[in-house]
């Protein structure tokens, strides 16, 4: 959702300059929680099969984020099959 919401800058409409100052406003986290919520946001955009397979309900949070973490090790050939 927090996607969806930054590809529509959802956030200028209530008058903020960017995701993470309305997430904080908004959901009243701290900045570094707001950090990291972007940061995942960002991470599985690059890693759409694990979004989406996390989305499913097919994998927990933690399995997705340890994919993420072996699949960045792999040689910059091997991008295309992040996705």
């Amino acid at each position: 959702m927090l996607s969806a919401f930054c590809a529509q800058a959802g956030h200028e409409d209530d008058g903020h300059g960017s995701p993470r100052t309305w997430l904080k406003w908004q959901t009243r986290v701290t900045g570094g929680a707001a950090y990291r919520a972007m940061d995942w946001m960002r991470r599985l955009a690059a890693h759409r099969a694990v979004g989406d397979a996390l989305a499913a309900g097919e994998i927990s949070g933690s399995w997705a984020r340890q994919i993420c973490d072996w699949s960045d090790r792999c040689p910059p050939m091997c991008a295309a099959t992040r996705t």
